[in-house]
Formats: C-alpha cells, structure tokens, sequence
C-alpha cells in the first residue's frame, strides 16, 4: 500500500541548520526532525514504529526502512496520476542535467 500522495505536508525551521518536517498521510502522521546530515522521526504514533524513533539516517535509508515497515514513501511514476501531478518528460530532464553540468566550468549558480 501507498501512503502517496499526502494530505499535508509542513515544514518549519526550528534552529540553525534543522527543520521540523510534519508528514499526514491516509493512515499515519509523522514528525522528521532534518539536520544538514541527517534525519531522524522525532514522534509518531504506531508503536510498531518505535524502533525507528529518534535514530539518525540518511534520508534514503530512512524512507526504505519505513518501506519494510510498510509505510511507502518514496513516490513512483505511478503515484503522479493520484496525486494529479503531469510526469515530467524524461528526455528533458536528461538534456537539462547535461546542459548544467558542462556550464558548470564557466559560471556559478
């Protein structure tokens, strides 16, 4: 099961280089605290979860923790058409990302 797309999504600084991310979904809500290296769950309520809580990851290892926990979070193609959102043309993407890596020797963004 999916838990794409949110119902809301919040996010507000709370200290120098940290945020407070709050995610509600269909079933869960959960709060991410995100440093510059790290994110971690701060609180939620499913106490299947508990392991989880207040342990520093990197945010791709996270999210595939809650995934074998059931908790999808990592959208697919897929999730767009739920979520009403236009799938970008890959081809462009490939050639933008291209286009900026060869200026990137010339100017700085």
């Amino acid at each position: 099961m999916t838990d794409l797309p949110f119902d809301s999504w919040y996010l507000r600084c709370t200290g120098q280089d940290v945020a407070l991310l709050t995610i509600q979904t269909k079933r869960i809500k959960v709060n991410f605290e995100i440093g510059p290296l790290f994110i971690k769950i701060v609180e939620m309520d499913q106490p299947e979860l508990k392991h989880l809580l207040g342990k520093e990851m990197h945010a791709g290892i996270l999210l595939f923790e809650l995934q074998k926990c059931g908790i999808n979070m990592i959208p697919e193609d897929a999730d767009a058409e739920r979520g009403k959102i236009h799938l970008k043309d890959k081809g462009a993407e490939e050639r933008a990302i291209l286009d900026i890596a060869q200026t990137l020797k010339v100017f700085a963004f």
